[in-house]
């Protein structure tokens, strides 16, 4: 923030090459990686930025370099619906969480894991064969303490490299030490719950074709749901238009 407007682009853009590159360069991460610099070339042209156009531009320059990833990438398939998701889905069945409190962002996050996990659910029991009952709840443990792990982990990196300079570690000790902390809690959690039997409840194989089938009824919800939201809309539209005639009417007679 404290340079100028194209030198903290250039240093951000900079940033997220750097932490894609320490991090393995993994479908995931150069998927996000690429929209995080969609994101900033859109603001270094003072253009409107999409997540959804964003998002179809990353998966296809990532299939433009390596078309293998389509069918034989769990991790690039599964990151790229989840990220449909949260753009498409999320918005239009979050509705269904409104009796949940605001607060704190308890109830985004409880709305955009849930219908995540759901659409991501026939695509992961057609990969694995298997179903979780303790995936979610374990999501809504974890998930808030994915972002801090990622941060003190880079950090810890990029301070041991500095470092190294100096023949001492101490720099990266203070740093390191909260994020095995941070890193610990998560792991544990992951441990024990995959201990417990409804971990992994075995189904076996299920065909494509009706995998494709709960895609397309999912879909079709949506599109029912959409057109629902739509027409509340325009009814509400249409009762704050009356009211403000009549509420005009009213002043006018007066």
């Amino acid at each position: 923030l404290f340079l100028p407007r194209l030198a903290s682009i250039g240093a951000a853009s900079f940033g997220i090459i750097l932490f894609a590159l320490a991090t393995g360069g993994a479908a995931p991460v150069v998927r996000a990686s690429i929209m995080a610099l969609v994101a900033l070339l859109c603001r270094s042209a003072f253009r409107q930025y999409s997540a959804a156009r964003a998002l179809f531009i990353t998966a296809v320059v990532m299939l433009c370099i390596n078309p293998q990833i389509l069918l034989h990438d769990p991790s690039f398939q599964l990151s790229f619906l989840a990220t449909f998701s949260v753009i498409f889905m999320v918005p239009i069945f979050e509705g269904l969480f409104s009796f949940l409190p605001a607060r704190f962002g308890f109830r985004d996050l409880v709305a955009a894991t849930t219908i995540t996990q759901f659409f991501l659910l026939p695509l992961l029991i057609y990969m694995t064969g298997t179903f979780s009952l303790v995936a979610l709840p374990v999501n809504f443990i974890v998930l808030p303490f994915i972002p801090i792990a990622m941060l003190l982990s880079f950090v810890t990196a990029c301070l041991s490299f500095i470092s190294g300079f100096f023949g001492t570690t101490l720099l990266a000790l203070p740093v390191g030490f909260v994020a095995h902390i941070v890193l610990s809690y998560i792991l544990n959690v992951a441990h024990w719950s995959s201990l417990l039997w409804v971990a992994e409840i075995a189904i076996g194989g299920v065909p494509g074709f009706f995998i494709a089938l709960i895609y397309v009824a999912i879909f079709f919800w949506a599109w029912r749901r959409v057109k629902k939201l739509a027409t509340k809309e325009e009814k509400l539209n249409y009762i704050d238009e009356l009211k403000n005639k009549l509420e005009y009417k009213r002043k006018n007679t007066a």
